[in-house]
């Protein structure tokens, strides 16, 4: 069963965007930068940044996911750190896939390696964002 273009959307989230264009943001947007921002971008948006971040790092319910981004939020959110050879297959990986979903299945697996993760593990990480967004759409397929 083909989802509905609306939980299609939401299963890009979160949205975070890696600028190497130079481009300029709006008033509503936020701007990181420093050192291997690439590679943090790489896990906030991976599955494991997903839920790694609404575990342990959300504020108050705000929308149907029962979190949102902010920036006091994003500052103490952990982020592994890997080492060298482990860096450099995640560039790779930002480099060489252009399709989002194909790169996060192959990003999220990269960071699922560095840590470790378990079989069962690594099932109940990747289902997680999935069955939580699911959780908004009632029968008709309409945000609850």
């Amino acid at each position: 069963m083909r989802m509905p273009r609306k939980f299609e959307k939401l299963g890009e989230y979160p949205y975070f965007y890696l600028d190497k264009e130079s481009f300029y943001i709006e008033a509503t947007n936020f701007m990181m930068t420093g050192q291997n921002i690439d590679i943090i971008y790489s896990f906030l948006t991976s599955d494991l940044g997903f839920f790694t971040f609404s575990k342990f790092y959300t504020g108050p319910q705000f929308d149907a996911t029962g979190f949102r981004y902010k920036k006091a939020y994003l500052d103490e959110t952990f982020v592994p750190k890997p080492d060298d050879k482990e860096i450099e297959t995640l560039r790779n990986i930002l480099k060489r896939i252009k399709n989002q979903k194909d790169k996060n299945r192959e990003m999220d697996s990269a960071w699922y390696d560095i840590i470790d993760l378990s079989a069962e593990e690594i099932q109940y990480v990747s289902l997680y964002k999935n069955n939580l967004l699911s959780q908004t759409f009632d029968k008709n397929n309409l945000i609850v």
